[in-house]
C-alpha cells in the first residue's frame, strides 16, 4: 500500500543577482533529481533554470522560478519552503522520511524513556535529538512527564537498531553515559 508523504526539498534563501534567482538551503539528498529545470512545488512555483556552484565554500544551489524574474519578486518568497508529495510503500521496513520520526515514542529494553523531537542533519550522520521523560531510567519511576532535557543519539543501525513507524516508536541501545544528564 502507497502512503503520500510531503517532503520538504528546500528552503527558499538570499537572492543572488538582479534576474530573479535564489540560493537554496537544501533539505534533500537528491538535489541533482529535485531541482531539476520543469519540476514544480506544491506552492506553485516553478524551476525554470538550475545550476549548481561549487566553490571553497562548498555547494550551493541557484534557482530561479518562472514567473518570478526580478530580485524584489523571489526577496518576497525568502523562507519559504519548496514542498513535493511522494509516494512510499508502507510495506518497506528500512526506508521512512525523517518526519515519520519525529514524535516517536523511544524504548530502551522496552521501556518507554523520551520521544524524538527533531531530526539534525550532519556531515558524518544524522542525530535523533530526543526530549527525556521523567519515567527515564536517571529518575526512577514511569511517569511520561517530559523533564525538558534533550540529548542527541547518532542515528545509525548500531544505537538506533529498530525503527517501527507502524507501532510509533523506535528502540536505542545507546552506549554506556549517552544518557547521564546532570
Amino acid at each position: 500500500m502507497k502512503k503520500v508523504h510531503q517532503l520538504v526539498v528546500a528552503t527558499i534563501g538570499s537572492p543572488v543577482g538582479l534576474k530573479g534567482e535564489v540560493n537554496l538551503n537544501l533539505q534533500t539528498d537528491q538535489p541533482e533529481n529535485r531541482l531539476q529545470v520543469g519540476c514544480s512545488f506544491l506552492n506553485g512555483l516553478k524551476i525554470r533554470s538550475s545550476r549548481k556552484q561549487v566553490n571553497k565554500k562548498g555547494t550551493r544551489w541557484i534557482i530561479g522560478f518562472e514567473g518570478l524574474s526580478k530580485r524584489e519578486d523571489v526577496e518576497l518568497r525568502k523562507g519559504e519552503e519548496l514542498l513535493i508529495e511522494v509516494n512510499s510503500d508502507e510495506d518497506t521496513d528500512t526506508e521512512f522520511f525523517f518526519a515519520d520520526l519525529v514524535g516517536l515514542k523511544v524504548l530502551q529494553n522496552g521501556q518507554n524513556i523520551g520521544k524524538v523531537v527533531s531530526i539534525i542533519e550532519g556531515p558524518a550522520q544524522d542525530l535523533l535529538e530526543i526530549e527525556i521523560d521523567l519515567g527515564s531510567k536517571s529518575m526512577g519511576k514511569s511517569t511520561n512527564k517530559s523533564t525538558g532535557k534533550k540529548v542527541l543519539v547518532p542515528f545509525v543501525r548500531q544505537i538506533v537498531p529498530i525503527v517501527d513507524i507502524e507501532n510509533d516508536f523506535l528502540e536505542i541501545t545507546p552506549p554506556d553515559g549517552l544518557f547521564d544528564i546532570d
